[in-house]
């Protein structure tokens, strides 16, 4: 358990230093691509998705069960780079109205493959080599309680 909270600790010590950076570095010339208006008119940056993506693939990857460490660090990385991509390629003009599950899917429809969509696959595949990392004889056969926070349901020990 001391164990756990050491690392919860260390991944939000990595998560604020990461998010002091982005914002250190947020009204550079060269993140310009990553800024954004919200809906109140107000600026931000979306800087902070990668820097959280990091820091959560490498606390999920070094707390992960015996074995299944390089599934984590797969998977997160994957999402993270397709994420980034998502923020920086659904900002161009013509993927403005491929917002969504529907606009995804109507974007399919028509032809032209939305950077939602790729980021839906990207995460898939990702899951799909993971699930090859850690299957039978590849990695451990049995869920961890990480893979089941308290409360939800008992985690099964074995398949």
């Amino acid at each position: 358990m001391t164990s756990r909270l050491a690392l919860a600790a260390a991944g939000a010590v990595l998560a604020r230093a990461g998010l002091a950076g982005a914002l250190a570095v947020a009204d550079r010339p060269a993140a310009a691509r990553w800024r954004r208006t919200n809906y109140a008119g107000r600026p931000l940056t979306l800087l902070g998705g990668p820097v959280l993506a990091a820091a959560a693939t490498a606390t999920s990857a070094a707390g992960a069960p015996a074995g299944w460490g390089p599934a984590a660090a797969l998977v997160g990385t994957v999402s993270g780079l397709v994420g980034g991509y998502d923020d920086l390629a659904g900002a161009r003009p013509d993927q403005a109205r491929d917002k969504g599950l529907a606009g995804h899917l109507a974007a399919l429809r028509a032809g032209r493959v939305s950077a939602g969509a790729v980021k839906v696959a990207g995460i898939g595949a990702a899951g799909v080599a993971a699930a090859v990392l850690t299957r039978r004889g590849a990695g451990p056969r049995r869920w961890s309680t990480a893979c089941s926070p308290p409360g939800w349901w008992p985690a099964p020990r074995t398949w």
